[in-house]
């Protein structure tokens, strides 16, 4: 288990807000010096609005990479947490049934369904927060698989992704160790 999550999740958001920052240097420039700075670019187009709107859609899939990423730390956190938690299964006796049940489990834990997998920690997190990480859940899924038959879950961004997934780690830490 990564004893550096909330490291690994904090360098993830200064990530995203300098890549924010960058956007709206990029913008700025645009709509003062663009025609100097952005020759031979795909940013250099006649109509601003043209403009705006491309780095405005720019952002917002950008937006949502660094959710998919913050997920991604996070969900790596939550399985290799139980697989900490399941290597007691190691000592049960006998020896033999042991061995074969941490291997399936160990094997299983990974395709197990992540809403099933935070249903465990019901009693020793705040079922409001687990209810605001699945909600993060399905939005990820939404990015990730874009099923245009679906509406988007939920109106989200990755300060308050980040906010959401560290106060569960940090329960979890606190709580369930």
């Amino acid at each position: 288990m990564s004893n550096n999550i909330i490291p690994d999740l904090d360098n993830i958001l200064a990530l995203y807000q300098y890549n924010k920052d960058c956007y709206k240097i990029i913008k700025n420039i645009q709509e003062t010096e663009g025609d100097r700075f952005f020759r031979d670019t795909e940013l250099l187009y006649p109509d601003k609005d043209k403009i705006k709107a491309m780095l405005e859609n720019i952002q917002k899939q950008s937006d949502d990479y660094y959710i998919l990423y913050l997920w991604l730390t996070f969900e790596r956190f939550i399985v290799d947490f139980l697989l900490t938690k399941g290597e007691k299964l190691i000592d049960i006796k006998p020896e033999f049934f042991a061995d074969n049940f941490y291997c399936k489990f160990k094997e299983k834990v990974e395709r197990w369904p992540f809403k099933e997998i935070l249903d465990l920690f019901d009693q020793v997190i705040d079922k409001n927060l687990i209810a605001s990480v699945k909600q993060i859940k399905d939005y990820r899924d939404w990015i990730a698989h874009r099923n245009i038959n679906k509406s988007k879950p939920i109106n989200t961004d990755p300060v308050r992704v980040y906010d959401t997934l560290t106060t569960m780690v940090k329960q979890i830490l606190r709580e369930a160790i």
